[in-house]
């Protein structure tokens, strides 16, 4: 049994760690002896700490000259040349074991399709929520038919940068600093940081759960670079865990899929979780509710991710290649609505307050909590917590605010769930 491995960062190194420690179990899943092909790396003379006797190479045409490969595991990440690997592979009648989640969202229904023709194999258990089983928790025990949402902290990166901001004390700013020298971001977190790691994840995620395929460009999207400190305090204050959630429910027939820095009741298992971990929470229709956490960054869970996919590809595990995907009937975000906070500054002067809540009414926004602070040099913090109100509601504000008045700023606004 011949595997050729794609990439040798963090998760290729941990997994070669696993494959080696279980050789012989694999060997007996497999009825044959495993065998790694060359691995394909982009810097061919980097100094790697693996261990046993693997050769390395930089020509992707030793891989694919090679009929005896009967796998491919793809860690390079990234778009290109990853996509093309994984394609070529498929045609190839070579199945693939990927942790992709770029690749699987934007392309995965077009991949999906092709591995079906050429009757192979793909498989990404790692691409979503690192060392949590998701997608073979989804397959036993669902079907598209019972879900009506799901809520999720996705991204470890950005979970890590919350809880140790609150827990420290710190700026963003620091924690994203220690954060990229204990490997859990890059040196580039922009993917983290704005939100799309996380959109890449509940994409494939709601593809595997509504049995519907969605369009990368027309989703929203909002990551947690503007969240500071003094939001994640108040929101600590006022019963609150700031998160970037990621969601997709079922509303009217339509589906919605968002990621945005949201407020979760302190109670909310999702709002309880630490660190890198990840977590899921399903609703059903008539099943209850599921929650799904574990470890969702770092060398082993991703690897054990791969590893899982690796065991089930020897002992012939379906995926989910022959589900029927439809295009997703999109909900309008302007008309989506939400409980929102406002972090908001102004001139401490009747005529401002009076004006500002009138500009709140006149959007037909309902304020359900209102929390004042007196600042330095005559300001006043507002500290607003409204009822449900729509998107384009609140787009409306904002601009209006940002228009009439120049002693009225809008330093924070997010989303609450759950109210």
């Amino acid at each position: 049994m011949k595997i050729a491995l794609l990439g040798l960062g963090t998760v290729g190194t941990g997994l070669l760690e696993l494959i080696d420690r279980n050789k012989a179990y694999l060997a007996k899943l497999a009825q044959s002896e495993i065998e790694i092909a060359p691995i394909l790396v982009r810097q061919i003379n980097k100094k790697r700490d693996i261990i046993g006797d693997y050769q390395i190479t930089d020509n992707e045409e030793i891989i694919f000259n090679d009929p005896e490969i009967n796998l491919i595991i793809e860690l390079i990440g990234g778009e290109e040349p990853a996509y093309t690997y994984i394609k070529k592979a498929l045609q190839n009648q070579i199945s693939v074991i990927t942790a992709n989640k770029l690749i699987i969202a934007k392309y995965g229904k077009e991949l999906q399709q092709i591995a079906v023709q050429n009757k192979v194999k793909l498989d990404y258990e790692a691409s979503v929520g690192g060392g949590i089983p998701l997608f073979s928790q989804i397959d036993n025990y669902f079907n598209s038919a019972d879900i009506k949402s799901i809520y999720g902290i996705l991204n470890g990166t950005t979970n890590y940068i919350l809880t140790e901001m609150e827990n420290k004390q710190i700026s963003q700013a620091e924690v994203l600093l220690k954060a990229q020298k204990l490997g859990y971001a890059e040196q580039d977190p922009t993917s983290d940081l704005d939100g799309y790691d996380a959109l890449y994840k509940i994409i494939i995620l709601a593809r595997h759960c509504f049995a519907r395929y969605f369009a990368l460009n027309k989703l929203s999207r909002s990551g947690i670079t503007e969240v500071t400190l003094q939001d994640i305090n108040i929101a600590n204050q006022l019963g609150y865990k700031i998160k970037l959630l990621a969601k997709a429910e079922i509303i009217d027939d339509k589906y919605y899929l968002d990621i945005r820095p949201t407020l979760l009741k302190k109670e909310n298992p999702l709002a309880q979780l630490q660190g890198v971990d990840n977590g899921l929470l399903i609703n059903t229709f008539n099943k209850g509710d599921y929650f799904f956490a574990g470890p969702g960054a770092g060398k082993y869970p991703t690897a054990l991710a791969v590893f899982a996919d690796l065991k089930n590809y020897f002992v012939g595990n379906k995926n989910l290649n022959t589900k029927n995907l439809i295009k997703a009937d999109l909900l309008d975000i302007n008309v989506s609505e939400h409980n929102y906070y406002f972090n908001i500054k102004l001139k401490n002067t009747e005529t401002l307050l009076k004006d500002l809540k009138k500009e709140f009414k006149n959007e037909k926004i309902e304020i359900r909590k209102i929390v004042e602070n007196d600042l330095k040099n005559d300001y006043l913090q507002l500290i607003i917590l409204t009822e449900k109100i729509k998107y384009n509601s609140l787009n409306n504000l904002v601009k209006i605010i940002n228009e009439k008045y120049k002693n009225i700023f809008i330093i924070n606004y997010l989303t609450i769930e759950g109210e």
